[in-house]
């Protein structure tokens, strides 16, 4: 599985080089809730608290919440600021100036990228140790 953020991403940095910092941070949250939604459903089936909550809710649910639930499985980058990058990008769509966006969109970036490689290791990681019980068990 991977997370289906990529035309986002590549969108950010469209819009951010056609000078349109606003519309860039746009694309970063759609990328990070995407980043969320990923993580929820690839560690869905094998959590019992998980499984207690409907798509529905969590997709419905605030961001904070949802970085809370899924702490154990998200990017330690993500736990740290997910919660203020969050915020601070949904604060450049509605409430700050292009000059604004413009000025911190490259921090803001930056913060995704860490997350995402740092989840890259994760899958990894994991796909590793999967593959490895099996191999173990066969023996």
């Amino acid at each position: 599985d991977k997370i289906d953020a990529k035309e986002d991403y590549i969108n950010s940095i469209s819009s951010a080089n056609s000078g349109f910092y606003i519309g860039a941070y746009t694309y970063l949250r759609r990328v990070f809730e995407k980043y969320l939604i990923f993580v929820y459903t690839s560690n869905k089936e094998n959590d019992v608290e998980l499984q207690k909550i409907t798509d529905k809710k969590f997709e419905s649910s605030k961001n904070k919440y949802k970085i809370e639930i899924l702490k154990k499985y998200l990017s330690q980058h993500c736990v740290d600021c997910g919660k203020l990058l969050y915020r601070r990008v949904s604060a450049g769509i509605h409430q700050l100036s292009e000059e604004y966006c413009k000025e911190n969109y490259s921090t803001f970036k930056t913060a995704i990228d860490i997350i995402l490689d740092e989840q890259i290791k994760i899958d990894k990681e994991k796909k590793l140790k999967t593959e490895n019980i099996k191999e173990l068990n066969k023996k």
